[in-house]
């Protein structure tokens, strides 16, 4: 299971179902000033909060980077937030 693909505005990748395992979140590309996080879904996309390690500290990006985490069975979706006129490639692959 894995996105690839490249924002040119704020907002959210495709959303994928996630069955317990450990990935990477990727990004890379002009951030705009904008912010990639990893927001996470426990009820089947209803509620969605952003993934946080474990001080409680979003995981995010402000520049080309990756950051690793293990999730539960979930969706999980990458979101840039806060750029203007981004071109952001976000991959969240499997590991």
């Amino acid at each position: 299971m894995t996105t690839n693909e490249q924002l040119s505005a704020n907002g959210n990748t495709l959303t994928l179902d996630w069955y317990g395992a450990d990935g990477t979140l990727f990004a890379s590309g002009a951030f705009g000033g904008g912010t990639v996080n990893m927001a996470i879904s426990c009820d089947g996309g209803l509620t969605w909060f952003n993934a946080k390690n474990s001080e409680g500290v979003d995981l995010a990006l402000t520049s080309a980077g990756a950051f690793n985490f293990s999730m539960g069975n979930c969706k999980v979706r990458g979101v840039l937030g806060g750029a203007t006129g981004p071109a952001v490639t976000i991959s969240i692959q499997e590991r």
